[in-house]
């Protein structure tokens, strides 16, 4: 099967799951409802725009928009595995399919999660509490335990990396305490 006919199909399935999603009042609404912004309520905060609502705003953009990418390169990579597994892939020698079937899903996860990750803590620079630093460090720490556990081979996992996530993921449990005590 030739690699361009599987790119071209690969893209008429997300172009119909597209059309369906067009189509599905429910699908419709909820893809609308992802990509809505409505602005958080600041107290004592007047009708004027100001530079944290504009910033929050442009957060807001560029979080969705990793989760569309991610989602899309995912999929797509999930149709190119399913070709594959039922043999409807020959040897290809194209680089994008050579590269989609070789990506580690992890990471790939990890990797917008810190990008996700350095938006938010920019957005930090601006607000007027350090407050809002606690969620960015635990979608950061929540990133660099996927990119252990999607960098280190299982045969060459030990001990010492077992407890290396035990411990972030109990820094990420304090750091969600702190969080609610923050709030209160």
């Amino acid at each position: 099967m030739d690699s361009y006919f599987l790119i071209k199909s690969s893209l008429a399935v997300l172009f119909l799951i597209f059309i369906f999603c067009i189509f599905n009042h429910r699908v419709r609404t909820d893809l609308a409802n992802i990509f809505r912004y409505e602005a958080r309520e600041k107290k004592g905060d007047d009708s004027k725009e100001n530079s944290e609502s504009a910033a929050d705003r442009i957060q807001f953009f560029c979080q969705r928009l990793i989760f569309a990418s991610l989602t899309t390169l995912l999929l797509l990579k999930g149709i190119i595995e399913l070709a594959d597994s039922l043999s409807l892939l020959k040897d290809s020698t194209n680089h994008f399919i050579t590269h989609l079937k070789g990506i580690k899903t992890l990471s790939y996860v990890a990797n917008a999660l810190a990008i996700s990750c350095g938006f938010q803590l920019a957005f930090m620079l601006i607000t007027k509490g350090p407050d809002e630093a606690i969620e960015p460090i635990m979608l950061g720490i929540a990133s660099v335990i996927l990119l252990m556990l999607s960098a280190i081979e299982p045969q060459k996992w030990s001990v010492d990396n077992s407890i290396s996530v035990a411990v972030l993921i109990g820094c990420i449990g304090a750091l969600f305490y702190l969080s609610k005590k923050l709030n209160k």
